[in-house]
This record gives structure tokens, sequence and C-alpha cells, in this order.
């Protein structure tokens, strides 16, 4: 997720709560703190992407917003969207196993850097779904 996204320089001399904005300067839109405002995230450090299923919750503007707001929103989110189809549909995810052969529950938790968020690697197993989309696989390796 960016951190910022630059928005737009202002149009025209204003004051916004007791701040001068002078004609010309370069507004920020912080998306990082839009996405932290507990009045819409509720415990907004947590990774939990369950809390988007909710209609009522805003979506972070993580592509910015307005008309200035990216134009590859639907190239990418379509990519994602069909990259995470082909492979729930070739391949059974699931937690790792111990040697007991219980279940290893994942930490997963947040890693910054200077634009995005990210998850920390975490160990899990995938496998084909069946031998026909293991051989669909391979024979689209081998194309």
């Amino acid at each position: 997720m960016k951190s910022y996204d630059y928005t737009l320089l202002f149009p025209l001399d204003d004051a916004y709560r007791g701040y001068d904005i002078q004609k010309g300067t370069t507004i920020l839109g912080n998306v990082w703190a839009i996405g932290r405002d507990p009045r819409y995230y509720e415990d907004p450090e947590m990774f939990n992407p369950d809390r988007y299923i909710d209609p009522g919750v805003p979506r972070a503007p993580v592509f910015g917003w307005g008309r200035r707001k990216c134009p590859g929103i639907h190239f990418a989110e379509t990519s994602i969207f069909i990259t995470a189809a082909l492979l729930l549909s070739v391949f059974t995810f699931s937690k790792r196993r111990d040697n007991s052969g219980e279940e290893i529950i994942p930490i997963i938790e947040p890693e910054t850097n200077a634009l995005v968020l990210e998850l920390k690697p975490f160990d899990f197993e995938f496998k084909s779904r069946s031998d026909a989309h293991y051989q669909l696989i391979l024979s689209a390796i081998s194309d």
C-alpha cells in the first residue's frame, strides 16, 4: 500500500483550519493516515483483510482519488484478480504441519518500507488439486 500520493497543486490561495495554503502548493494526500483512521478502521494496526467484507468500511484509496488517481487502477486490480483466480483454480493452499502432523499457525505480521505495506515471509504448503491439474500446470510451463 502506498504511503503517500501526489494529488495536486493547490489552485488558489486559501486557509484551512488555521493553515495558510498558497496557490501552487503541492498537496499530498496521506494515504497512510487515512487507512489508519480508527473512525473507519477498527484496530487499524492489526492485519485483518476481512474488515473489507463489511460494505460500510471504506476501501483505502491506495490508487489515489479524484481526477488524478492512478490510471492503471483497472489493469492492476484485474491482473491481481486473474493471477489469484488462476492460482486458486489449480492449487490447494494450506498451513504447514509439524513432525507430529499438527498445523503450524503462521505469525502474519506487517513489514514496512518507504512506499508499501508488505507481509513478512511465512511458511505454507501448496499442491496441485489433482493429477489433471498437475498436467495442466506442466503443459502451461512447457509452452
